[in-house]
């Protein structure tokens, strides 16, 4: 806690993806907060498919990252 009364939190989480025809980027979100204290919400949008694929290495084999997002994975408690 701090007497200043400051309060950070993450606001979005982007997937950045390369623009197909420039040297450019463009972002897309994939997860907001609507104010400070809520919730982070899936905005529905998956990640690109190589960063998927990435992050479902590091998951167990019958775990999908789309599984997480849409919330029909729960782990075991």
């Amino acid at each position: 806690e701090d007497d200043r009364g400051l309060r950070r939190q993450v606001s979005e989480i982007l997937a950045v993806a390369p623009a197909l025809a420039t040297d450019d980027f463009t972002t897309e979100p994939i997860f907001h907060r609507r104010a400070i204290g809520e919730p982070m919400e899936w905005t529905g949008v998956q990640p690109p498919d190589a960063l998927a694929e990435r992050i479902e290495r590091a998951l167990p084999p019958d775990v999908s990252v789309k599984e997480i997002l849409s919330g029909e994975w729960r782990p075991e408690r």
